[in-house]
């Protein structure tokens, strides 16, 4: 959805391609916005109803044999994805620019398999420091993370330095949760409703679900240019370890996270993640940022609606620490320093360490001493318009492979941090 509204906010903004008051582009808003309805397809405690089949290889079984009750639910998200994605694309006739721009969107959000190495160079040092231009910067020899990220041109800003205080940035880490944390998440959280088989996973501990933190290992490290003058670009090759993650959770097998830094201006990194494994078990992926406190006093603002907002500014009992996100989140410095990462395809930042769960939801702030991170979600092949005739075809969103996630983020120096950091 992030995708489609930035291109609907470029061809209705100025000098774009949408004509003003142009009812294509009124329908398809008012079908895009049921994407931000909460629900998201059927009850699965009413319709599913299946509190044992809880293991990777219980659910193929039921898929295999074709279960109604999960092929019902199942055809419910479909359902309400052909809602909130392709009939709003539909709504727009052929030759519409702004179908034209979300088809492109959305065809970038697709990978097609790893990334070819041809033209690419393996590094032999990972952990060795490179200069690129303006920044000075290094990668992580056991995870593939910057280690190392320094803003020469910006009077020496160091926004990772893994050496001196464990800082990093760009981090993808993989978590699964027991009954244990479901259990505390409502009790803490879901006051009005703690019925566990409406919004817990009752039995999961027969399935063997555990909790695990697994950060992602490196597994390869090429480069490419880097001449003087000139800009450079890395390929990170990583996976998360032990193998049953991905085995007996849902951990993808295989992560893509490509660096192209410029001799001055931003850093981009997208990040592609192949072949997930679909679980019903309790999980979360995170791409971490723990930004360098190099002169004490880290504040951090996210993007709503085009202001800048603290994320602890929270009414008590609400959640300080997952915060819904337009640009992207700015860490600034008591120096006046300020790094923007921004996020065009991954809505929801979590501050403080990783967790699905927006618990505890006392007054007492998270620790952002570790920083945030963005919950990344899952990306499957993109919409497509199709005559309405054929919407009844349904193709199911659970499979043993699921294909990609992929998230851009890009690092830079806005000229000031937001007015509040003055505070």
């Amino acid at each position: 959805m992030k995708r489609a509204s930035a291109a609907r906010a470029a061809c209705v903004g100025p000098g774009g391609a949408c004509a003003a008051g142009d009812p294509f582009v009124a329908n398809f808003t008012r079908l895009l916005l049921k994407n931000t309805e909460h629900t998201w397809g059927k009850s699965l405690n009413k319709f599913l109803g299946d509190f044992s089949n809880w293991s990777n290889a219980q659910l193929q079984a039921q898929l295999a044999r074709g279960a109604p009750n999960f092929l019902d639910v199942m055809a419910s998200w479909q359902e309400q994805r052909d809602w909130g994605l392709t009939y709003p694309l539909e709504a727009l006739p052929p030759g519409h620019p702004l179908r034209a721009a979300v088809e492109g969107a959305w065809a970038d959000l697709y990978p097609h398999g790893p990334p070819s190495l041809d033209g690419w160079a393996p590094v032999a040092e990972p952990g060795a420091e490179v200069v690129v231009g303006d920044w000075r910067l290094a990668f992580d020899g056991a995870t593939g993370a910057l280690a190392l990220l320094v803003d020469e041109g910006g009077g020496g800003s160091v926004w990772a330095n893994a050496t001196a205080d464990g800082s990093f940035l760009g981090l993808a880490e993989y978590h699964s949760y027991d009954n244990v944390s479901i259990a505390y998440w409502l009790e803490a959280y879901n006051v009005k409703n703690p019925n566990p088989n409406s919004f817990g996973k009752p039995n999961i501990s027969e399935a063997g679900a555990t909790n695990h933190t697994a950060p992602q290992q490196l597994l390869g490290l090429w480069a490419r240019g880097g001449q003087p003058g000139t800009g450079a670009s890395f390929l990170v090759h990583a996976g998360f370890s032990p193998q049953l993650l991905h085995e007996q959770y849902g951990a993808p097998n295989d992560l893509w996270l490509r660096y192209d830094v410029p001799a001055s201006g931003a850093i981009n990194v997208s990040l592609t993640m192949l072949n997930k494994t679909a679980t019903r078990l309790p999980e979360g992926l995170f791409f971490r940022f723990k930004a360098a406190d190099w002169q004490g006093g880290l504040r951090y603002a996210v993007d709503k609606l085009g202001r800048a907002v603290d994320p602890l500014d929270v009414q008590p009992g609400g959640n300080h620490r997952q915060h819904g996100v337009g640009v992207g989140v700015t860490v600034g410095s008591s120096a006046g320093k300020a790094l923007l990462v921004r996020a065009p395809d991954a809505p929801l930042a979590v501050f403080g360490a990783p967790s699905i769960y927006p618990v505890p939801t006392t007054a007492q702030p998270p620790g952002l001493a570790e920083g945030f991170s963005f919950l990344l979600c899952v990306c499957k092949q993109p919409p497509r318009a199709r005559p309405r005739a054929q919407t009844s075809a349904i193709s199911y969103p659970l499979r043993a492979r699921g294909p990609t996630y992929y998230l851009c983020a890009i690092f830079l120096t806005p000229p000031a941090p937001p007015p509040y950091f003055a505070g």
